[in-house]
């Protein structure tokens, strides 16, 4: 990861990742109509659910103030662009 958006883009791939990990439990309760893997999961899935809407949100959101800052202040961007600076902002560490 030589680059801040490529950090960014890494963190929503893995984040996509995990959604991808959960759906099949999500698609077999809508499917039967109750839970059949046992409470422990139940937590487990829905925890890694909303983790992933919050990490998603907060990476959009760092990528947009990311972008913002490379268009509006390309001086300042130089030194705020930083891997080290991305790995630090974002929730996923690559």
């Amino acid at each position: 990861m030589k680059t801040a958006t490529n950090i960014y883009i890494f963190n929503l791939a893995l984040a996509d990742a995990l959604v991808l990990a959960t759906l099949p439990f999500q698609g077999t309760d809508v499917f039967l109509g109750f839970w059949p893997f046992g409470n422990i999961l139940c937590k487990a899935v829905v925890s890694i659910d909303y983790y992933n809407m919050f990490t998603s949100t907060f990476t959009l959101t760092v990528m947009s103030m990311d972008r913002y800052v490379a268009v509006c202040h390309p001086v300042k961007a130089l030194d705020m662009r930083t891997p080290h600076k991305a790995k630090v902002t974002t929730p996923h560490d690559p």
